[in-house]
């Protein structure tokens, strides 16, 4: 739920809490620490941003798209 602000984080809108120094870092962690809420509301949060993003469940429908949709080759003139 703590993570660098570098660009494999970025990506997809992640709710993760980014830190750029480790002043941030400490921050990061000592919110978490002390507030069970926000653990526990990012916890959900980013479970279910894994299963909709990553998990294979979550991408059937892409996959199947992929493999059978229609060719976008043009035929030659």
């Amino acid at each position: 739920m703590v993570c660098s602000d570098v660009f494999p984080y970025r990506i997809d809108e992640a709710p993760v809490l980014r830190c750029s120094t480790p002043e941030e870092w400490r921050a990061a962690l000592r919110r978490l620490i002390d507030d069970a809420a926000l653990r526990a509301t990012l916890g959900q949060q980013l479970h279910q941003w894994v299963q909709e993003k990553y998990a294979l469940q979550g991408q059937t429908q892409r996959w199947f798209e992929a493999i059978f949709a229609p060719s976008q080759t043009t035929s030659p003139p």
